[in-house]
């Protein structure tokens, strides 16, 4: 998902010699706000786009070019600068989902470095921020067809229209929904997913919040289901 600290050197000296002195020490450093929406690259190449709303919840997601490789939900616990997240659900592409930590650092609205570790190895990422994410997000960025795909699964198209309803499919699986801006003016769209066959991943009638971010030509749709036992993960290319 730019505080600049500024001072007097009249100041600095007196916090020194209270320090020195027994008298006094330097407050806490107060917990940075790390909420935004987050591009980089991970350790072995990945493109890496992390969303971390307002409260703490986060998807990373784990993609080359716009085919999905993963993502990983969580929501992180703040203390100054250092994030953490000990339950987190790693959510392959193919294959079960399993449990995973997330640790790393945050300067707010300027720089993210994560460290995801589970069974199965680590993951190091850094991002930079997007301004766009504190401007409201506009219902014509959103409107369209969006191509990419999921792991090996075949291409995945997603449609929106005008009233902000959407279909999709993968394969036999389809799916559909309805998103809306987010009411608190971020750059995200708040929504809902119903996979409708048995072949979806998710499994037939399976409903979840959803998250979204236009970013260009490019959309980053995530969520997950009520008791994170199945997670939806695209990114797009507008067509």
């Amino acid at each position: 998902m730019n505080r600049t600290k500024k001072g007097s050197a009249i100041c600095a000296v007196a916090m020194m010699c209270l320090t020195a002195c027994g008298g006094g020490s330097s407050p806490p450093t107060p917990n940075a706000a790390p909420q935004g929406f987050w591009q980089g690259t991970s350790g072995d190449g990945h493109s890496v786009s992390t969303l971390i709303l307002e409260q703490g919840q986060y998807f990373m997601v784990f993609s080359s070019g716009t085919t999905v490789s993963g993502m990983v939900e969580g929501t992180f616990s703040v203390n100054g600068n250092t994030l953490i997240d000990n339950a987190a659900i790693d959510f392959p592409a193919s294959g079960a989902a399993a449990t995973a930590s997330v640790t790393g650092s945050v300067k707010a609205r300027q720089s993210i470095s994560l460290t995801e570790a589970e069974a199965s190895g680590v993951s190091a990422f850094t991002g930079a921020y997007t301004p766009a994410y504190d401007t409201p997000a506009d219902i014509s960025e959103a409107v369209g067809i969006w191509v990419g795909s999921i792991g090996s699964a075949g291409e995945t198209k997603l449609t929106i229209t005008p009233d902000l309803s959407f279909t999709g499919a993968q394969g036999s699986c389809s799916f559909s929904g309805s998103v809306r801006a987010r009411p608190t003016g971020k750059h995200v769209f708040d929504g809902n997913v119903t996979f409708n066959d048995a072949s979806c991943a998710a499994g037939a009638g399976t409903s979840m919040n959803v998250e979204a971010v236009v970013s260009g030509t490019t959309i980053t749709a995530v969520g997950v289901n009520s008791w994170t036992t199945a997670g939806f993960a695209f990114v797009g290319a507008r067509q």
